[in-house]
């Protein structure tokens, strides 16, 4: 399976505002020392029945927002036990900004790192690579 690159993302993105969970930062990082620092979102979510749907190929999908800044570095990293993750990040106009399915050949959680190109909101899509893929997730952005 080529990655989906979401070209269902259109789908996603004129979803947007309908039904989408947004999430408030859990604390600000500017003051913090390295140890103190908090996620900038941390999510235990599941795909399972009632989730949105890709037309594409009929794999679930679930949609997270955050706050950014313009220059701010961030990591998205999506792990489960459950089944092969898939995760990509978009800006409020649904443009797709990096995406990742493996981290590795032997670890098929994911992970990408970016500086945000403006002040706004931004999406994280969390999906499985296969449309069968269902289970538990953690998300975190720091």
């Amino acid at each position: 399976m080529a990655h989906r690159h979401f070209k269902a993302y259109e789908q996603i993105g004129l979803a947007f505002g309908i039904g989408l969970m947004t999430l408030a930062p859990l604390g600000s990082c500017a003051s913090a020392r390295a140890a103190d620092i908090q996620p900038i979102l941390q999510v235990q979510g599941a795909l399972e029945e009632g989730d949105n749907v890709l037309d594409e190929d009929k794999s679930l999908y679930d949609v997270h927002n955050f706050q950014g800044r313009a220059g701010q570095s961030v990591t998205i990293s999506v792990d489960s036990t459950d089944f092969d993750t898939y995760v990509l990040i978009a800006d409020d106009n649904g443009k797709v900004l990096e995406e990742n399915d493996d981290l590795s050949e032997d670890n098929s959680n994911s992970r990408l790192t970016l500086t945000l190109p403006r002040d706004g909101t931004y999406h994280i899509i969390v999906n499985g690579y296969e449309s069968k893929d269902r289970g538990r997730y953690n998300l975190t952005v720091n």
